[in-house]
């Protein structure tokens, strides 16, 4: 597949426009593993970020039991809100340092979490 997109000068509209641009022509990234073609695959839920400016960094299970470990970077030169969406609900959510050493507790809102983001700041978040 291929796709082409003419956009105007740089700004962080701009940017913002190229980074839904790109989710829109490479996502979804699935992977299943069928042990038989013999049944329909299965649509599963996913992750969605939230927030003006963000950008996906990461998300893989954390170094800390049974937790996910989730990045972003605020690719803006202020400062921004940034919301997580989860495909189930979540019990508990806390914002940690780049090596998932937890900082503080944040309120979870069923199956989100929302946190503040500084300008260019690259945001770690461990939820279960």
């Amino acid at each position: 597949r291929f796709a082409v997109a003419l956009h105007g000068t740089d700004t962080p509209a701009v940017r913002d426009e190229i980074e839904r641009l790109a989710d829109d022509v490479l996502l979804p990234i699935v992977g299943e593993t069928l042990r038989s073609n013999l049944d329909p695959p299965q649509v599963t839920g996913g992750l969605q970020l939230d927030g003006e400016g963000m950008a996906f960094s990461a998300a893989a299970p954390a170094e800390r039991g049974e937790w996910i470990m989730l990045r972003c970077v605020n690719r803006r030169d202020h400062p921004t809100r940034g919301r997580w969406r989860m495909s189930r609900t979540l019990s508990e959510a806390v914002r940690a340092r780049l090596d998932e050493t937890p900082l503080e507790p944040l309120v979870v809102d069923g199956d989100a979490v929302s946190f503040d983001a500084g300008p260019r700041e690259i945001v770690t978040i461990l939820v279960r």
